[in-house]
């Protein structure tokens, strides 16, 4: 026998003919994920330079899409989470140079095509990551290359990390938190 599970907005359904309670967040779970990457900034190791860290914020969440349900068992009741996300952000990333006298910034783009509940456990995603390498007007063009590459090597290495931390844990916590009905520990990024 199969069951056809229909589009729906924020309600509970319980399949009668199964064993499990299902509970769709996604608007929930887009709204957290936006106030997340929207208020939040990550400081990032600087490449090659001792005690110097660099901010990575978000700019804006173009593109969230696909859904999010909670499954429950009604044997064991152990929520378990069930999506499918495409994500694409809008990223920024500051360093102070100069012993404090100019700041540089680089700005692009994050996509993250898959990330699923049958490998978020993993914290494998697969995050692209599009620098813009425009030379603003009136920059020094080798030491504008030279240090906007360390920011965007920042990006790359540490910034994936905290943004794969971000889905795969906190994120995925508050969503079994919310279906559990108890309180969100953190809706914000920061650190």
């Amino acid at each position: 026998m199969s069951f056809v599970v229909s589009k729906r907005r924020n309600v509970t359904k319980t399949n009668e003919m199964s064993l499990w309670d299902e509970k769709n967040l996604t608007a929930w779970a887009h709204a957290w994920l936006e106030k997340a990457f929207e208020t939040g900034t990550f400081k990032l190791p600087f490449p090659g330079e001792q005690d110097t860290t660099c901010d990575l914020s978000f700019l804006g969440v173009p593109s969230i899409s696909g859904d999010i349900s909670m499954h429950q068992t009604k044997t064991s009741g152990k929520p378990r989470p069930n999506f499918e996300l495409k994500i694409d952000l809008d990223w920024k990333c500051e360093v102070i140079v100069d012993r404090g006298k100019s700041m540089l910034d680089l700005k692009g783009e994050m996509r993250i095509v898959d990330f699923n509940s049958e490998d978020y456990e993993d914290e494998d995603l697969q995050i692209r990551v599009i620098a813009d390498t425009n030379i603003p007007a009136g920059a020094d063009e080798v030491n504008w290359k030279n240090l906007s590459k360390k920011l965007e090597t920042a990006v790359k290495k540490d910034g994936v990390k905290r943004v794969t931390n971000l889905l795969c844990k906190t994120f995925v916590s508050e969503l079994i938190r919310k279906a559990s009905g108890e309180p969100p520990l953190s809706s914000e990024i920061g650190g």
